[in-house]
């Protein structure tokens, strides 16, 4: 049987040919519309698929997210109600911390899956963090799951986000362990893959060499009808979860411009293949891992903060006058550009967020630039993308990424301020 692509009507239909002779061209275009019902109906198909894993999100994160507002809204009730005495401050206070951290959770794993993420590379060593995850994995798995490492010599580093990378591995251990109730063994291997081996598996690879960290488990498996939708949002074959720690994985591997494939047959457990470009590690780029922040978060200089979330710039101005600077508070872009006209010989810093109306993060910061080419900028935002690297090159301090730690944008602030 032969096959072609045939061109009716401006639309490609793919043709197969049976040796069957056409006595008219009525036959050709009954053919040709069987083919169109099929496309028709694949289509149909995936759009169904895809709205229901839209359906599935969407309904899971409004779940988790209720649950958090909840946490908040209850907690936030009882103080503002003066129900309950001083000594339960501190507890309810940490309740309303904790929900903002598992909301703040949820979102990155989101942001990790779309590509819409912040990662910090830095080179790291494979070998000595693996060895760093197993012990505590061996202190915290039950005692009926077994552990194997097997580790090449001479092993170089990759450039990771070594928080993302534990991320991966603890996500893909966890699914390990729940994949052997009875017990099993966990199996990590890690070896250097060369770029014509892995050309087959991915014609789009691009570097030389690739370090591959494995991780084997002898659980059930993965039945065969499941291995196209393993890595989609929310998609589970455990009995309970929600599934979203394979499409982190996934999201964090591409993130790292690395490849991912798996192994699986059921009742024979199995291995996820993670492939990662190596690079080379110096002395100089040792040691300019090694960051020195300030204990001083505090300091006299007047900052300029734009922020169109009232609450957030509010909050801002009381804790950056706690800790001795001055505030000009802008809500929009506008009145940040006229704040900065007339106050801009004594604007040490100006901390904004990229999203708002009027004139954006961006827009603003073009404007600033042509009033003081060497001001300097820390941008804040719910999502970091790919403009991150752009303004960087074009001048800017620093990235925050909400929500974030009152400390650690006074430790920024205060770092940036230093700086030459």
């Amino acid at each position: 049987m032969l096959e072609s692509t045939e061109v009716f009507g401006g639309h490609a239909f793919q043709m197969n040919h049976t040796g069957v002779q056409f006595q008219n061209m009525k036959s050709m275009f009954e053919l040709i519309q069987d083919d169109a019902k099929q496309n028709k109906v694949q289509k149909q198909s995936f759009q169904s698929l895809k709205m229901q894993s839209m359906s599935t999100f969407a309904g899971t994160i409004a779940h988790d997210f209720n649950n958090i507002f909840g946490t908040i809204l209850a907690s936030s009730s009882l103080l503002e109600m003066n129900k309950v005495g001083p000594e339960k401050y501190t507890e309810i206070l940490k309740a309303i911390n904790n929900a903002v951290g598992r909301g703040a959770e949820l979102v990155g794993q989101i942001l990790v899956f779309t590509g819409k993420t912040d990662v910090s590379f830095r080179p790291l060593s494979v070998p000595d963090f693996i060895n760093d995850i197993l012990s505590k994995l061996k202190q915290t798995f039950p005692e009926n799951i077994e552990f194997q490492e097997m580790i090449e010599q001479n092993i170089s580093c990759i450039s990771a986000d070594e928080t993302k990378m534990q991320q991966m591995l603890l996500n893909l251990c966890i699914n390990a362990r729940d994949a052997m109730p009875e017990g099993g063994t966990i199996t990590i291997r890690v070896n250097s893959v060369t770029r014509q081996k892995l050309q087959g598996l991915f014609p789009t690879v691009d570097h030389d060499r690739y370090i591959c960290i494995s991780i084997s488990d002898t659980g059930r498996g993965i039945e065969e009808t499941a291995k196209d939708m393993i890595f989609d949002p929310f998609f589970t074959t455990k009995e309970k979860g929600k599934g979203l720690g394979l499409s982190v994985v996934y999201g964090i591997v591409k993130a790292h411009h690395g490849f991912i494939d798996l192994e699986s047959e059921p009742g024979h457990g199995s291995t996820f293949y993670l492939y990662f470009p190596l690079m080379t590690l110096d002395k100089k780029n040792n040691d300019s891992l090694q960051v020195k922040m300030s204990d001083d978060a505090g300091g006299a200089e007047t900052i300029l903060v734009v922020e169109d979330e009232k609450s957030l710039l509010e909050l801002a101005r009381i804790v950056f006058e706690s800790k001795g600077y001055t505030v000009l508070a802008a809500k929009d872009g506008i009145e940040a550009v006229e704040m900065y006209k007339q106050h801009r010989e004594k604007i040490s810093l100006v901390f904004t967020d990229i999203g708002m109306p009027g004139l954006d993060g961006r827009e603003v910061f073009t404007k600033l630039k042509e009033m003081n080419p060497n001001i300097k900028v820390i941008f804040t935002s719910g999502i970091i993308t790919n403009i991150k690297a752009a303004f960087l090159k074009d001048g800017a301090k620093d990235f925050i990424q909400k929500p974030y730690k009152q400390e650690d944008v006074l430790r920024k602030i205060r770092e940036v301020l230093d700086a030459p």
